[in-house]
């Protein structure tokens, strides 16, 4: 077997737009798409590499470096195949184009030209042979307005609306170029021009061998070059079509790009790749989407056509909600658009699947989007995670390949008994304690149901408010009206507390007595397009009947609109405590014990949110604060319980951290919830009846004048001294 040969020089400009490469773009490459911010920048950094000091030669200036091209070509000749650096190519080429433009010496200028092309010989019968061709459906227009002399001032007469993608970035590019070397003085454009052909370096690795080259190409793209999974899959398959068939595919494929954008047409793939393989993926998008998806599927066409064509279309349909039908098509992008609003993309590939195969059926696409938003909801508002979601929905794709069932029983698509029970004590929860994305979701969907699905939420801002004040004034008819603490910590966050605005939170406001509240904070402008807050307001006053037969009158609104067909006490107030084992009334008093330390460490004052979630008054930090005795244990001496709700708003804000009091709250650990979460998975946890997780065991011990995180057996105790809050 003969080893493909891989080369890998440095060359200066100068070698690189000579007679050693002809570089040509393959079609099965994505368009030229550098746009002026990114060709802006380049020019921005030679210039200010250069300098403003014209007294330094520029044989005495330090090189400078452009990255890397990939090349498919035979070391003795020419010709060669860019598999990477089209983007930089194409981009030096305008620059070389434009200052050739500028220039206005003679003697400088022409010889500019040698850089874009060599110039043919009439008398011998040769043409002009360009530097670098770009793809066909660009090559003419490159040549004619980018090189060959004195036509690229002729693109600013063009009309944008009437060119490519590409093509515009050309002309934006060529423009920019133009505009900001007109600025400069002469001397400046031509030491410029200068330094760009002496000085700016390339390094070039090329192998003649096609699958030497996609390797090099990965590589190159894992390390973080401006490569997608996609931009590789697209010259692997592309490139095992038939020669004489492949710009037909490559325009298949640039179409479907083109319908959902570069980024939206990457997601595909890991999309695609979820449907073959039904489980999380183990390996890179890559190399699964070869292993599960290329080599089923095996014929690059029928990849093509059958696979990427249908699963794009639906794709597009399902992220616009633009589905489109005789009849039934306002309910099922209604649907759509609720899925769009679901805190994770875990449910496209089913959705992808299901579309694909039953476009013309509205009817079947209602019932099936109804049934998976309901499904999605669950697993949201229940907090499941990643891998259980995947698990989840790789089972509805094998139902729905095995056209089995989806709407028995024992279906994946539907809930059981007991997640029915799971959601409706969820949802007669403390709701605002979920992560915001989530309890809007919630809340939205119940507003929703109030105006029989009429209404719209294209807002510029929706917030949510408490009509009970999380900290009414003392002396306020709250107070009279929910006379304890335990009263109002049972009510304040629970559904029918809760209602929705149309402008910013005021934090003054939200502690206005009830009547005064309604008129100038709820009904700004004497209307709220919100049902659920215009009920509200009809109210006289807001005492616990009202929130009893609010929070059960809302509840069964929710559970009708996802058909959960399983009772709940009104007055079961689902409350999950911070620390499970030790729920003792002297834990909030412990708490604030631990506030001054907490402002002192982080120079802000702290807000309560919840029983253990205290927030910075400029929302900048969230902290959950816990309190723990100490254990007589040979393992451990501080036991906390981190339960899911917490780790969630943890994991949702930017500035999380967990605030431990060991034994007391003079002792305080406060430790980066992201520095936590590294050793959540190895803890020892307790779960439900269904197997989710509600709380991690958290514990610490002292060591040697430290503090140690305690891992169960086999792993390793982590030293979290550091984190100990000093007087």
């Amino acid at each position: 077997m003969t080893v493909a040969k891989i080369h890998g020089a440095e060359y200066p400009l100068r070698k690189i737009f000579s007679n050693d490469f002809n570089f040509k773009i393959p079609l099965y490459q994505r368009p030229y798409s550098w746009t002026t911010e990114q060709a802006g920048e380049l020019l921005d950094d030679l210039i200010s590499f250069i300098g403003p000091d014209t007294d330094v030669s520029i044989d005495d200036l330090s090189p400078y470096f452009l990255g890397s091209i990939v090349l498919i070509k035979e070391e003795s000749q020419p010709d060669a195949e860019v598999v990477d650096g089209q983007q930089r190519l194409t981009t030096l080429t305008i620059l070389l184009s434009a200052l050739r433009q500028t220039i206005t010496t003679a003697a400088y200028s022409s010889g500019m030209t040698d850089y874009l092309y060599q110039e043919g010989k009439p008398l011998e019968g040769t043409a002009n042979r360009y530097r670098l061709r770009l793809r066909e459906r660009d090559a003419e227009f490159f040549r004619m307005y980018v090189q060959d002399a004195g036509q690229v001032t002729k693109l600013r007469k063009l009309n944008a609306g009437q060119l490519s993608d590409s093509q515009r970035n050309i002309r934006a590019n060529a423009q920019l170029f133009l505009d900001s070397l007109e600025k400069l003085s002469e001397d400046q454009r031509v030491r410029l021009a200068q330094f760009i052909v002496k000085n700016c370096l390339l390094v070039v690795v090329s192998t003649p061998d096609l699958d030497s080259a996609y390797r090099i190409f990965s590589i190159l793209n894992d390390r973080g070059l401006d490569l997608s999974h996609s931009d590789i899959l697209k010259s692997e398959v592309i490139g095992r079509i038939p020669p004489q068939e492949q710009e037909a595919f490559n325009d298949k494929w640039e179409d479907a790009e083109e319908e959902l954008g570069r980024d939206a047409f990457s997601d595909l793939f890991a999309h695609t790749r979820m449907i073959y393989r039904k489980a999380k993926a183990k390996e890179t998008i890559l190399k699964e989407f070869r292993e599960f998806v290329i080599k089923k599927v095996g014929n690059a066409k029928t990849l093509i056509n059958d696979v990427l064509i249908p699963f794009a279309d639906a794709f597009a349909t399902i992220q616009t909600a633009s589905y489109e039908s005789t009849a039934g098509a306002e309910q099922v992008n209604q649907m759509l658009k609720w899925l769009g609003r679901i805190d994770n993309t875990d449910w496209i590939p089913p959705a992808i699947l299901y579309f694909a195969r039953n476009k013309s059926d509205s009817k079947a696409l209602h019932r099936f989007f109804s049934d998976l938003e309901r499904l999605a909801a669950f697993l949201m508002v229940c907090r499941y995670g990643i891998n259980e979601r995947i698990e989840r929905y790789g089972r509805l794709i094998d139902a729905i390949e095995r056209d089995a069932d989806l709407y028995a029983d024992d279906s994946p698509l539907q809930l059981s008994e007991a997640e029915c029970r799971l959601f409706v004590k969820e949802l007669n929860g403390d709701i605002y304690r979920q992560v915001p994305k989530r309890r809007l979701y919630i809340l939205l969907r119940l507003d929703s149901a109030l105006s029989d699905g009429s209404a719209t939420y294209d807002h510029g801002i929706i917030s949510i408010e408490h009509v009970l004040p999380q900290t009414p004034p003392a002396e306020s008819k709250w107070c009279e009206w929910f006379p304890s603490q335990e009263l109002r910590d049972r009510w304040v966050h629970r559904l029918g507390n809760l209602l929705l605005l149309n402008h910013k939170k005021n934090s003054s406001a939200s502690n206005y007595e009830f009547e005064k509240k309604k008129k100038s904070y709820f009904m700004k402008g004497g209307v709220s397009p919100f049902p659920l807050t215009t009920q509200a307001v009809g109210e006289t006053e807001w005492t616990v009947d009202v929130l009893e037969r609010r929070q059960k009158e809302t509840l069964d609104t929710l559970k009708q609109t996802w058909r959960v067909n399983v009772e709940t006490p009104v007055d079961e107030a689902v409350e999950e405590t911070e620390a499970v084992d030790e729920a003792d009334d002297s834990r909030s008093s412990f708490h604030l014990e631990m506030v001054p330390s907490l402002e002192k460490r982080f120079g802000k004052k702290f807000v309560k949110q919840t029983r253990s979630l205290w927030s910075a008054d400029d929302e900048s930090t969230l902290v959950s604060c816990q309190v723990s005795k100490e254990y007589e244990r040979s393992g451990f001496q501080f036991w906390f319980g981190l339960i899911r709700a917490t780790k969630e708003a943890l994991e949702a804000h930017s500035e999380g951290y967990c605030a431990f009091g060991l034994g007391s709250a003079q002792k305080v650990l406060v430790i980066p919830f992201k520095r936590l979460a590294e050793y959540l998975p190895a803890m020892n946890s307790s779960d439900d009846e269904d197997g989710v997780v509600r709380h991690w065991h958290v514990c610490f011990r002292e060591k040697g004048g430290g503090v140690e995180l305690v891992l169960p057996p086999g792993e390793a105790n982590v030293d979290v001294s550091e984190f100990v809050l000093q007087d």
